[in-house]
């Protein structure tokens, strides 16, 4: 499996992004999914959602005093952990172009 993660650190905190990739779109949706799955089964993350952000399914949900965004885009997974408020900045950042946001 090939992935990567990037730390971004500023004045409200620091905000991580890893990214994993997948041998097909397919397999990465079903392992968000898994994912998901068991985190609310037991896990110190709470008030789960399930939008559509642009053209993406995004799981949005809070923990450990941060905000997180979990989706499939492509091959791709994404896990977003922001500071409070500043997670849909970098949602922006990382979907795809093709696929524009609401503000």
């Amino acid at each position: 499996m090939k992935g990567a993660i990037a730390v971004y650190v500023g004045n409200g905190g620091k905000a991580m992004v890893w990214v994993s990739l997948a041998p097909s779109d397919k397999v990465a949706f079903q392992q968000v999914e898994v994912m998901m799955e068991k985190m609310e089964q037991g896990s110190p993350f709470h008030n789960f959602t399930l939008d559509k952000v642009g053209c993406l399914l995004v799981y949005h949900f809070l923990g450990l005093g941060q905000e997180h965004y979990l989706f499939a885009q492509d091959d791709s997974v994404y896990w977003i952990s922001a500071p409070m408020g500043d997670g849909v900045a970098f949602l922006r950042v990382f979907a795809r172009k093709g696929c524009p946001l609401s503000p």
